[in-house]
């Protein structure tokens, strides 16, 4: 599917395991010592080629604005993986399609705010969480508290962060600021992004 990919050949001369070559010292190490277990990658592989397929299928359904449609597809894959890793997968998707559909209930905002919490520590994720909120805003689909939740995380991550992310986050502040009509917050959250900026084309598309 992707470029570079890797094809490992085992002893025998049969495939043993296709995938990125980042991700392949575990198999190597595993067919050379003879503890790999080719019909159960086998069986992943499948797994995620359906994931794939059906993948597909959503994202084709919600282009076109058929999203009771993709969800439906959702929930039927999602029952059909209960009790493996794929689930956890078809959940993301879901909660994804009914922020983007207006469907937002107590559910979509708990599985969110589970994710902003566990990105906390990460300048770099809650400033691009963040910056998705804004954006779905920007599209017209009600997000609820999850924009002030997202502002304050990303105020929070302020001190701690690294000279090069501090632009990221104050982008973002500045942003959500602007959205909910707080203009004089909004302007200084963007100075502080401009003022921060790690080089002159950075500061120039700040500005």
């Amino acid at each position: 599917q992707g470029i570079p990919t890797s094809v490992l050949v085992g002893k025998s001369g049969v495939i043993e395991w296709i995938g990125h070559p980042m991700e392949l010292d575990e198999p190597l190490e595993a067919v050379v010592t003879d503890s790999w277990d080719r019909e159960a990658f086998k069986k992943e592989l499948e797994i995620r080629k359906q994931f794939e397929e059906n993948m597909q299928k959503v994202q084709m359904l919600a282009g076109a604005g058929r999203f009771k449609e993709a969800l439906a597809v959702v929930e039927a894959q999602s029952s059909a993986s209960r009790g493996t890793p794929t689930e956890a997968q078809w959940t993301g998707v879901g909660n994804q399609l009914k922020l983007k559909a207006g469907m937002l209930d107590d559910d979509v905002v708990a599985f969110f705010r589970d994710q902003l919490g566990q990105m906390k520590g990460d300048p770099y994720a809650v400033g691009r969480f963040a910056i998705m909120m804004y954006g779905e805003g920007e599209q017209g689909n009600d997000v609820g508290p999850l924009a002030a939740d997202a502002l304050e995380a990303a105020k929070a991550e302020l001190d701690d962060a690294s000279p090069d992310l501090k632009p990221l986050l104050y982008n973002a502040i500045s942003l959500l600021h602007m959205q909910s009509g707080e203009l004089d917050a909004a302007v200084e959250a963007q100075q502080a992004a401009v003022d921060n900026a790690p080089d002159e084309r950075i500061k120039e598309r700040l500005q």
